[in-house]
This record gives C-alpha cells, structure tokens and sequence, in this order.
C-alpha cells in the first residue's frame, strides 16, 4: 500500500507552524486546497458582497491561468481531471479553493494556487466584468429561494455578527472599487486567516516545505477571527420577494461548536427529523394544516418541509425549511416546533435513536469520501482550531450519547429558535 500524504499547513500570528499527517491509500487522485477566513470585520459598510466579488475574481484568475501554456500550468493541466478540475465554495465565514488533480499534480497545484490567488493582482477592468458576473449570479441565488431565506436566519439568530450575507444588495455591489477589493484581499490573504490542506500520495516533506514557503511570505493578519455569539434567540426577519407567490420559512437555532460532543448530538436530532423515515416526511396532517395539496406517494427527496443540511465552520446550526401559503406561517413554524419539543421530552424509541445514529456515521463517511472533501475539511478543521474526526471516532462519539442528551439539545434549539421568511409582495 503506497504511504499516503494528507498535510494541513497552519501558519498564525505567534504561533509556531501545525502539519497535520494522514495516509492517503484511494486511486490515484489527490486535491489542494486553500481557505481564506472570512468575518464581517472584513467587509466595510456599505460594501457588502464584497466576498462574492473576491471570489468571482479568484475564479477569472485562475480559469486565466488554466489557459496558459506556461508557468505551473504546463504540469498541472495534463493532470487535471476532465470534469470539476478546480472547486470554489463561497460561505459566509470561508472561501474554499481546491484543485482536484493527481498525485503527481499535488505540487504543480500548489503553485498554481500560490501565483493565481496568493500573488494575484486585479485591475479596475477585471473588477468590472467580475462585477457583471455576480450580479448574475446573486439574481440566480434569490430565485434559489432556500439559500436566501436561510440567509435571514442566520441574520436572525446572530444578529449581523455572523457576518455580512454572501452577495448583498445590488447597490453595495455596484459601489464596490478596485481599491475595496485590494484592502479586502491584504487583510483576508494572510499569516493566520489562510489555510492550505494537501490530500494524496507523494513526497510529504516537500509538499510541506513548499506550502510552509508560500504561507510564510504572507503579512501577518490584522484582524483575527471573532468568536460566535450565541445571541437571545427568538428573533425574526421577514423581507419581501417579488419572485415568490408562497411564504419561504426558514426555523432554527445554533447548534454547540464543531466538534463537540453537543455538536454531534445536534446532527442526531437532524436525522431524527430528515429523510424519508424522519418525523417531517412523516407528518402528512402538518403539510396538510400548512395548506399544501400533496399526492400521498409524492417522493420524500420533493418533500417540501426538509431538515437543512448542518453546514460546518464557525457558525453551526439547524434549520428546517418550507413552502407555505403566507396564513399558515405560523402553523409551520408551531409544526416544526413541536417535532423538536417531542424530541426534547425524549419521545423517542431507541429503534428511532439508533437509526439516526446510523445515518449520521455514514453521512461523515461520505463528508470525507472525496479527496476534494477531505482537504476542505481538513483546512477548515485548522481554521476552527480542532481536528478533523474519523468515520470511526464519530461511531463512538454518537453511540455513547445517550437519549437525555439528545434531548437537551432538542430542548436549547427550541428556546432559542429564530425565523427567517421571504413573503410574496402583496
């Protein structure tokens, strides 16, 4: 079996440099990855969409630089997959760049990176034609009508603290300049705010080496990540969209931090409530109230009350979403209510229990069945300062939660639930 390289290269203000070291032993496929920190101390006023304009950017830079025939592309693109040679996800506490390649490619990709994002330089002309792209995009998102209404939420249940909502409005857009863009970028792309995570087989220490280079010319970061604030609860933003002709609700709270004991216990009331033997598909009479005319044998997958996913970084939290006419507002939200207040008396069977537990191993062993997945995943693991859990540790963590656990997690989301609600424009 070929000795696998699987290194996160940490570099912070004060602190001496971190490698993380894991076997690697898939096919011949590896992936790079870079995460830049975000939080709203980065984004001026009146700027906001600021990191969706970065991003876009970013993307130009290094489609540019895919279509050059010299320089670390020459290596890099005979090893670039044909599909999804370079993912981009935007959050709203991260940006995360990875490189999917080979093993061969792993440092031919680690250059790549380091001249298109780290040393990238942008004119007034890319800030505008990136510019007419996100717009685009942004117009895109709202029609989503999921994203921005958990947007809402999540300005709900932090109260702006989480950081400023991924596109903003067209206006903060439209006023963003050159100069904003490189104020933005000398203070994200920096010694303590960026990450780089490296997956497949190949020599570690020079992967090692090169990536603790890179970082190292980096300034050192001006402004440090704040901590989440878990804020009153109960809040509730409400904003129009002329798109809709139902209410968009979004109901939830913050889960405990990444890695905790708590944090898993939050994932097993997830699964207790989504997929097709979970409690929101089951309850026929709640979409029913909500004044939805479903047929009986529509698919689970097109249910329209869904446990979102548990998004992970700095902000954690679960949320359930839905579809309403706009009088039953308050009937979904008491509905979804009243599943979390069930689990939170322990009304549940440890069939129900074990079950979730299931689920939530293997939805980790997928989270980390990809290269691309896992070098994302072990970035943002250095960037929340913890590491990052097996398949096999996460078995044992949610098998020796016990039901009253579970329960008392149930039990904080619905004291502190907020709301987020997109409503049609009367």
């Amino acid at each position: 079996m070929a000795l696998g390289l699987a290194c996160c290269v940490l570099i912070a203000t004060a602190q001496a440099p971190s490698v993380i070291v894991e076997d690697w032993s898939s096919a011949d496929v590896a992936a790079v990855n870079l995460l830049l920190g975000l939080d709203r101390r980065h984004v001026p006023r009146g700027r906001e969409g600021l990191p969706a304009l970065y991003a876009e950017l970013l993307l130009d830079r290094m489609n540019t630089g895919l279509s050059e025939s010299g320089g670390p592309s020459r290596d890099l693109i005979l090893r670039l997959p044909s599909r999804r040679g370079i993912d981009l996800d935007r959050r709203r506490d991260y940006l995360a760049l990875t490189v999917n390649t080979t093993s061969e490619g792993v440092l031919p990709a680690l250059q790549f990176l380091t001249r298109y994002v780290l040393e990238a330089k942008f004119s007034g002309a890319d800030v505008e034609r990136a510019r007419e792209r996100v717009l685009k995009r942004r117009d895109i998102w709202l029609s989503s009508l999921v994203e921005p209404t958990e947007d809402l939420l999540v300005r709900a249940m932090w109260n702006g603290s989480a950081g400023t909502a991924l596109y903003g409005e067209a206006e903060s857009l439209g006023a963003i300049q050159l100069a904003d863009v490189e104020r933005f970028q000398a203070t994200v792309v920096s010694r303590g705010n960026t990450w780089l995570s490296l997956v497949g087989t190949g020599d570690k220490a020079t992967a090692r080496e090169e990536a603790e280079q890179a970082l190292a010319t980096l300034p050192e970061s001006a402004a440090m990540l704040s901590q989440p604030r878990l804020g009153l609860g109960g809040q509730v933003v409400v904003e129009d969209n002329a798109l809709l002709d139902r209410a968009s609700l979004a109901v939830g709270a913050p889960l405990p931090p990444f890695g905790t004991r708590e944090h898993w216990a939050g994932w097993l009331v997830r699964e207790m409530l989504a997929g097709p033997r979970g409690r929101l598909y089951q309850d026929r009479l709640l979409a029913a109230r909500m004044g939805l005319a479903l047929p009986s044998n529509l698919s689970w997958e097109q249910w329209p009350i869904i446990a979102l996913p548990i998004q992970l970084g700095r902000y954690p939290y679960l949320a359930v979403y839905t579809l309403c006419y706009p009088p039953r507002v308050e009937v979904a939200r008491e509905g979804i209510l009243r599943h979390l207040a069930d689990i939170g008396e322990e009304r549940f069977g440890a069939d129900e229990i074990e079950l979730a537990r299931c689920r939530v191993v293997n939805q980790w062993a997928r989270e980390l069945a990809a290269p691309r997945d896992r070098a994302k995943l072990l970035a943002l693991a250095a960037m929340l300062e913890t590491t990052l859990p097996s398949p096999d540790e996460v078995h044992a963590t949610v098998s020796d939660i016990e039901p009253h656990e579970v329960a008392e997690v149930a039990r904080s989301v619905v004291r502190r639930a907020s709301v987020g609600i997109q409503m049609p424009r009367s």
